[in-house]
């Protein structure tokens, strides 16, 4: 009787297209994160191989006795067994735990990110700073400092306020999250800072919702180093002239940034006190 079994040719083409179908599984997993996807290269080759080489090797050891499409089942099972076993080996958790996602911060978190502590226990040299001034009274020279520190320490590690609080947030709560992530908070004062007044002729810092009010006080409350920036000649005000939420900033020990030529031999002083080397003098 006439044999009605596949040639070993035939039933290759076949596996290596079955192989080409879970291949595109693989990716579709992949691509939905269900896998991940630095390995599903390596595993869709190993599943066309696998594919590929099984029914030959099935021959090889039946001594070419046993019919090629017999062995479709089996090649099958053994192709997707070798392809699973590779990802369940390079998906194992080391530890012998899961692996843990990192949670995402809420949206009121975003801002400049706490620099991760060094391998050592040694506090990095990069500091996440917080810049607290006023336009009316320092803008100008608010400008030239924050140039300054992106120079020294990053555009993500510096955060002047007004520049990033998104539309239609909660400015308070917004400060809130974004001065506890800070290591510190540099409140720049200038000659009109404690006088400044609002278009009511009332002292803004006798406001609550005063935002540069509200930022000192966070930053008080929370332990974060408050250094106050002396600009324009100005000097620190008397703790009886603040609100009672900041009256502490009277006693913070500041610096000078003046004018050139002494601006960048002050913020070298500045940055070398951020980075704790030593204290800004006052």
């Amino acid at each position: 009787m006439e044999s009605t079994g596949l040639d070993l040719n035939t039933v290759s083409i076949t596996l290596l297209l079955l192989g080409v179908v879970a291949l595109a599984v693989f990716i579709y997993l992949a691509r939905r994160r269900a896998l991940p996807a630095t390995e599903i290269w390596l595993i869709g080759i190993l599943v066309l191989l696998s594919f590929y080489l099984a029914p030959r090797l099935i021959m090889v050891m039946t001594s070419g006795r046993g019919d090629p499409s017999e062995t479709l089942p089996w090649t099958i099972l053994l192709s997707l067994a070798v392809a699973f076993g590779w990802l369940f080996w390079r998906t194992r958790p080391s530890s012998g735990r899961p692996p843990q996602r990192k949670a995402r911060s809420p949206q009121t978190q975003e801002g400049p990110p706490r620099p991760e502590p060094t391998q050592t226990g040694t506090p990095p040299s990069v500091k996440t700073v917080f810049i607290c001034y006023r336009r009316n009274d320092s803008a100008d020279v608010t400008g030239r400092l924050y140039d300054r520190l992106l120079k020294e320490f990053g555009r993500k590690y510096v955060y002047k306020d007004v520049d990033t609080i998104p539309i239609g947030v909660d400015f308070r709560e917004h400060i809130n999250a974004l001065i506890t992530r800070c290591d510190v908070l540099l409140a720049i004062i200038g000659r009109h800072w404690l006088e400044s007044a609002g278009a009511d002729n009332r002292r803004r810092l006798d406001d609550a919702q005063d935002p540069v009010r509200i930022e000192i006080a966070t930053a008080l409350r929370r332990g974060i180093p408050v250094v106050p920036v002396l600009v324009g000649g100005s000097s620190i005000p008397d703790a009886d002239a603040l609100p009672e939420d900041i009256a502490g900033l009277a006693f913070r020990n500041g610096t000078q940034v003046r004018p050139d030529p002494d601006f960048h031999r002050d913020m070298d002083r500045l940055i070398t006190g951020i980075k704790g080397e030593n204290h800004p003098e006052r």
